[in-house]
């Protein structure tokens, strides 16, 4: 990945065939509003469930140790592939702001699906989902701190300018790895010095050009 390229599709985007599996499961839910910081997991007393996220954001947080894998815009579907690994198995989406969110069984939401005969729109949903997992993973088993840095620097410019505005850069990228305060900041000092990117108060404002190595 040279130091122009951006990621193939945002990881906090809907999949394109997410409207059509919302317009057909949406009357089938029940949908009520939810006030931020409202944790939500995807199984309720061991039953897997959906959640179609009409208003708001919220992020996803694996089950294995609470990191943020990703911030989720509406509108968009979390929990529609029943993934058996115990770490998402066990994760929850957790509301950023006042959020308006239907919930739906998966049980219920795959018979739907078949009876409107819209298995492959949700496989395309679920090969988008893979896809994303892999990204995850690409961006948190680079090779040095400095490349999942890169990353996660990359992926903070495809989140609202908003969002942006309202945290710093090393809050979020301590907040999804497992890298030290102190060597985040001790790197991010160096690219702002070098005039990698540019940055006020700890917030990111611009990318002027990220080498894939530092």
């Amino acid at each position: 990945m040279s130091h122009t390229d951006k990621p193939s599709f945002p990881m906090n985007r809907a999949s394109p065939v997410t409207g059509k599996l919302i317009d057909i499961l949406l009357p089938y839910s029940t949908a009520q509003a939810y006030p931020p910081g409202q944790k939500l997991p995807l199984r309720i007393e061991g039953i897997p469930t959906c959640y179609i996220l009409l208003d708001g954001t919220t992020e996803f947080h694996r089950g294995l140790d609470g990191l943020v894998v990703t911030r989720i815009y509406a509108p968009a579907i979390a929990g529609l592939a029943d993934v058996q690994f115990a770490t998402f198995r066990d994760s929850w989406i957790e509301t950023r702001e006042m959020c308006q969110i239907a919930t739906i069984t998966l049980d219920q939401a795959y018979d739907i699906i078949r009876q409107n005969d819209l298995m492959e729109t949700l496989v395309g949903h679920i090969n988008g989902i893979f896809g994303k997992l892999y990204y995850y993973n690409l961006l948190n088993t680079a090779p040095s701190a400095y490349e999942i840095i890169r990353y996660q620097l990359m992926e903070l410019m495809t989140e609202s300018e908003a969002f942006r505005a309202s945290t710093t850069v090393e809050k979020y990228i301590r907040t999804k790895t497992h890298l030290s305060r102190s060597g985040i900041l001790k790197i991010l000092a160096e690219l702002k010095t070098g005039g990698y990117v540019e940055m006020d108060e700890g917030r990111l404002v611009k990318i002027n050009k990220l080498p894939a190595k530092y």
